[in-house]
């Protein structure tokens, strides 16, 4: 299960200096290139899901997101796969539609058991987002809330962020 939640951002400098303060491990920089995918038969905007394939430098990860459960956080199953980048290709010849395609550049940092993660998507903005594994470290992602002075908690996913400024939401 991955338990995340969401921050958008003016700048990244405050951020920085609060992870600095704190004694976050700074884990490295990743340009991602994520491809959304609609099913040719089954409606994932209707059951809350999404299969995704992140191209990086070096890998290509196939995800898939099962629907949200109700809580602060976004909690949903992840499973992930590394994969041939031609993975998209053989998907799109078996009907599987791309219908976005985000882009942003990610720094990573680690505190404890948490992913912190700096994001500057391309044509979104800039948010924060802490990740756990376990639900029994919500704790850390709390403390690390007040620590970074966090305070425009995104619910949207960047896909509905992404789809709801094209289509006027």
């Amino acid at each position: 299960m991955e338990i995340e939640v969401k921050f958008k951002i003016d700048d990244f400098e405050k951020i920085r200096e609060n992870l600095e303060a704190i004694n976050a491990e700074f884990d490295g920089v990743e340009n991602e290139e994520d491809h959304y995918l609609e099913h040719p038969c089954r409606d994932f905007y209707r059951s809350d899901e999404a299969l995704r394939v992140r191209i990086l430098d070096d890998k290509t990860i196939l995800t898939y997101k099962g629907p949200r459960k109700v809580s602060d956080y976004k909690i949903r199953e992840e499973v992930e796969s590394l994969t041939d980048p031609k993975i998209l290709e053989i998907l799109k010849k078996l009907d599987f539609m791309e219908i976005a395609v985000i882009k942003k550049r990610r720094e990573k940092y680690r505190f404890e058991n948490v992913n912190i993660l700096l994001d500057d998507v391309y044509e979104l903005g800039k948010f924060v987002e802490l990740e756990v594994f376990d639900e029994m470290d919500t704790k850390k992602i709390d403390y690390l809330i007040e620590k970074l002075s966090l305070d425009k908690k995104e619910k949207r996913t960047y896909l509905e962020i992404y789809l709801g400024d094209r289509n006027g939401l």
